[in-house]
C-alpha cells in the first residue's frame, strides 16, 4: 500500500487510519514520515528524521493510501494546510496551539485513495 522563508515547527507525521469491514473491526496504521512512500517537494529541514520542519509556504507532501480515513498530526500551532484528496475542491486545515491532529477525510469509500497536495500556507 502506497503510502514552508519562515521556519516552523511542522511534523509532517502522517496517520493512516485504516478502518475495515473484516471483523467488524477498526485498524490504525501510524505512518512515520520518513516513509519512503511519501513525496515530499520543498525546502524540507530532515535533522529529525521523526519531525521534519517544512521550512517555506508551498512546500508539499503526496502520498496514496487504502482506508476510510485520513489524519495528519503536527506540532501544536504549526501554521495552515491546503489539502486535496482524491482530485477533489482543495480545503484549509489550521493547527491552533491547541490542536496535535486533525482529521483530513473521513467516511471515504473504499479502494486506493490519493492525497495529492498536503501544502503548508504562511500564516
Amino acid at each position: 500500500m502506497p503510502l514552508s522563508r519562515r521556519l516552523t515547527d511542522v511534523c509532517a507525521a502522517l496517520l493512516l487510519v485504516l478502518l475495515t469491514g473484516a471483523c467488524g473491526g477498526a485498524r490504525r496504521l501510524d505512518v512515520k514520515p520518513s516513509d519512503p512512500s511519501i513525496l515530499y517537494m520543498g525546502r524540507i529541514l530532515w535533522a529529525d528524521s521523526l519531525a521534519p520542519k517544512f521550512t517555506w509556504p508551498g512546500t508539499t507532501a503526496m502520498f496514496n493510501f487504502e482506508g476510510s480515513a485520513v489524519a495528519m498530526a503536527a506540532s501544536p500551532g504549526s501554521g495552515q494546510f491546503m489539502v486535496e484528496i482524491d482530485g477533489g475542491e482543495p480545503f484549509k486545515i489550521n493547527f491552533t496551539p491547541s490542536d496535535s491532529l486533525i482529521t483530513l477525510a473521513d467516511s471515504l469509500p473504499a479502494g486506493p485513495h490519493s492525497e495529492s497536495g498536503l501544502r503548508h500556507r504562511r500564516l
